[in-house]
């Protein structure tokens, strides 16, 4: 049902990183308790998306993840690999 809001934000993000010549975006997902695989693939596509533009136009990612929630560790990794150059992940 967030599916759409989601994109959006993620959307206007990146324009909004792209226009103002952004060097990190940091997202904080330590409160986040779920995410599904199609909130996933949002990010995987403004991933590919970051990695497509001008080397001098990308940003770099942070993750900002809870310790406690073993589901971040593992799908925040694996996120992470698509763009393992542009992303860092903080615990």
């Amino acid at each position: 049902e967030t599916r759409a809001d989601l994109e959006a934000v993620v959307t206007a993000l990146h324009a909004h990183s792209i226009r103002e010549d952004t060097s990190t975006v940091v997202l904080d997902f330590r409160e986040l308790e779920f995410m599904n695989s199609s909130s996933f693939k949002i990010f995987v596509a403004w991933l590919a998306n970051v990695q497509e533009l001008p080397p001098e136009k990308q940003y770099k990612i942070t993750l900002r993840s809870n310790p406690n929630l073993h589901w971040q560790r593992r799908s925040l990794a694996a996120l992470s690999c698509f763009a393992a150059e542009l992303v860092t992940i903080e615990a």
